[in-house]
C-alpha cells in the first residue's frame, strides 16, 4: 500500500471565492450569498469547505481572518499603448529605401 506524502502546492483563490469571502466576511448566511451570487446552497457550501479544507481552517470567520491578514494581490493589469504605424508593406519600403 502506498502511503501518504504532504506536498506543497500554490494555489490561487479564484474570483468566484473571493466573492464568497466577501460575503461571509459580511456576515451572510449561505442562502443569502447563494442568492447573491446566483449559486445553490450546495454550491456555496462546497466550496467554502474547499477553501477551509485547502487552507487548514476550522470554520468560516477563521477564513475571514485569514483574509485580513493575507490581503489578496493587486491585479496586474497589461496596458497596450497604441501608436500610429505604418502598414507592413510601408515600413518595409522605408527600411528598403535607408540600405
Amino acid at each position: 500500500m502506498g502511503r501518504m506524502v504532504e506536498e506543497d502546492v500554490l494555489r490561487e483563490i479564484t474570483p468566484l471565492e473571493e466573492r464568497i469571502i466577501e460575503q461571509v466576511a459580511r456576515g451572510r448566511r449561505n442562502a443569502e450569498i447563494a442568492e447573491a451570487l446566483n449559486l445553490t446552497m450546495h454550491q456555496v457550501r462546497q466550496r467554502i469547505g474547499i477553501l477551509l479544507g485547502d487552507l487548514g481552517l476550522p470554520d468560516p470567520d477563521a477564513l475571514v481572518a485569514w483574509r485580513q491578514r493575507c490581503p489578496p494581490p493587486p491585479l496586474a493589469v497589461r496596458i497596450t499603448y497604441r501608436r500610429n504605424r505604418l502598414p507592413l508593406a510601408h515600413r518595409a519600403k522605408r527600411l528598403l529605401r535607408f540600405q
